[in-house]
């Protein structure tokens, strides 16, 4: 789950940035790859942001992710998914955060795999993880544009 708000005016069309948002991954537990076409798509270098929303489920999903992004040490963003057991990823043991928020240009990006919504669907515990964020408060989105 993403939730983005804007803290100031869109910037030039030249200075543009490609950010990936991807999650649920879980290869190779349900599925032995990402599609080809959809990896097709994905040149390495090319990506400035990847924000996963978890489940990566393997180090080797990992590695690939980081593998895409033109600055892998530092734009690279996990949050724990349900079936994410990596410790030792990033490093030092650690496991991935439950949420992240990431500044991204002149917009503040909140990352939560989702998992934690409970009940499923629930327009209030979904307005209750966005408003878990630092900063959450001065968000100019709506809840019902939260997807």
């Amino acid at each position: 789950m993403l939730c983005v708000s804007c803290v100031e005016p869109p910037p030039p069309r030249d200075a543009m940035v490609l950010v990936l948002c991807i999650g649920d991954l879980h290869v190779p537990h349900r599925t032995t790859d990402l599609p080809a076409k959809f990896r097709k798509l994905l040149v390495p270098g090319k990506i400035q942001h990847v924000l996963c929303t978890g489940d990566l489920v393997t180090k080797e999903s990992y590695d690939y992710l980081r593998s895409l992004c033109a600055n892998p040490g530092g734009n690279v963003h996990v949050v724990h998914g349900q079936y994410d057991n990596l410790t030792g990823v990033p490093g030092n043991g650690e496991t991935f955060p439950e949420t992240r928020t990431v500044q991204v240009g002149e917009f503040s990006i909140g990352v939560v795999h989702g998992h934690q919504i409970v009940p499923w669907g629930d327009v209030n515990a979904l307005a209750g993880a966005c408003w878990g964020f630092p900063k959450s408060r001065h968000w100019s989105i709506p809840l019902r544009d939260v997807h």
